[in-house]
């Protein structure tokens, strides 16, 4: 009896407030990773969805965003620190860089090409079996 698009509407548009009006990076990533926590709970407890597949696609992206939080609140740490980041600490930054790249490029790629390809090789494994429309006319 919950309003579940408002409170999924209500969560996203937080995390663009905390984004936008809040300028100490790492309280606005705090506030950020508090609330998506209380958020995945919440979610996780309750399974708005009534799809599976769908409660299964928003557990996955809270811990995409949860990620990119926990590396932006780590790079926002060595910022504000105010020195310049060197040897390992230098590489640590690369590979947080590079990591999240990947969660925002070529996840979402990976996804948006191998759908349609799961979907043409579901229906041609369904035409090869008896029930295909194209074979009961033999």
């Amino acid at each position: 009896n919950i309003c579940w698009t408002g409170i999924i509407k209500g969560q996203r548009l937080f995390l663009v407030v905390m984004s936008t009006f809040v300028k100490q990076p790492i309280i606005c990533l705090i506030f950020m990773f508090v609330f998506l926590l209380i958020c995945r709970i919440f979610h996780g407890k309750f399974l708005p969805y009534v799809d599976n597949r769908a409660n299964v696609a928003s557990d996955i992206s809270f811990h995409m965003m949860f990620l990119l939080c926990i590396i932006n609140l780590i790079q926002a740490c060595f910022a504000t620190r105010g020195t310049v980041a060197k040897g390992p600490e230098l590489v640590l930054i690369k590979v947080l860089n590079q990591t999240e790249k990947i969660f925002l490029i070529w996840i979402p790629v990976i996804v948006i090409i191998s759908y349609p390809l799961f979907l043409c090789l579901k229906k041609a494994k369904f035409c090869k079996s008896p029930n295909c429309s194209e074979h009961s006319g033999d």
